[in-house]
């Protein structure tokens, strides 16, 4: 979680750890060339996504949803998919938790080299929003772990108030699923959460919570 000085405050809440961050946790992994790649991405991602409003959640059915259209799928589909292959070949313990295999990391490795983003159902993305009492909860990182969509296995990261989720899988997509994937067109559905409606993240919020409330920060 970031302070009010933005400096990040690293927890392992079992343990009662605690350790200062200034940009979170890195590790280096890539030559100039493909760094400059992923700044491409991630320049695109943070003007076009992350530091712009969005618009009006829509009610649907039960749940409420954020309809984007002209996202450069490109961009931001390479932008999530250098996330999962640099968390599946990360040495740091805290991305454990995300096992690729050699298939998987390979050619991940080769759609980031060549620029392809594949079509919207390989390494499909799903992606929500996630807000504590309405408001976005963007300061709020925890580690990436695997779950399953409809019983289809992805990996899920959470930062910058969003929950991303990266199907991970040799199986197509289900037909439930498949409206609410990044689409080629540029559209995206977005999911209006709330913390509370993902028990992994509430649970992992209110420990977080209750054991920086204990802590005395300078």
């Amino acid at each position: 979680m970031y302070d009010q000085k933005h400096r990040f405050r690293s927890a392992q809440i079992d343990e009662r750890e605690w350790e200062w961050e200034q940009k979170g946790f890195r590790e280096p992994m890539l030559c100039e060339s493909c760094e400059q790649k992923l700044s491409v991405w991630e320049h695109y991602v943070s003007e076009h996504f992350f530091n712009k409003p969005l618009p009006t959640p829509v009610s649907q059915g039960h749940s409420k949803a954020i309809i984007l259209t002209g996202l450069d799928y490109q961009k931001l589909k390479l932008f999530l998919l250098s996330i999962l292959w640099r968390a599946g070949v990360a040495t740091h313990n805290f991305y454990e938790h995300v096992k690729l295999g050699h298939i998987h990391e390979k050619r991940l490795r080769q759609m980031l080299i060549s620029e392809d983003p594949g079509s919207a159902e390989e390494y499909a993305c799903f992606i929500c929003t996630i807000k504590l009492d309405g408001d976005t909860f963007s300061d709020f990182f925890v580690q990436p772990t695997p779950s399953r969509l409809e019983g289809h296995r992805c990996y899920r990261f959470v930062f910058s108030g969003f929950i991303f989720y990266c199907h991970v899988t040799s199986h197509p997509v289900p037909s439930s699923m498949r409206r609410l994937t990044l689409q080629p067109n540029g559209a995206l559905i977005i999911g209006d959460t709330e913390i509370a409606e993902h028990p992994f993240l509430r649970d992992t919020f209110n420990s977080a919570k209750d054991a920086f409330a204990s802590k005395t920060w300078d």
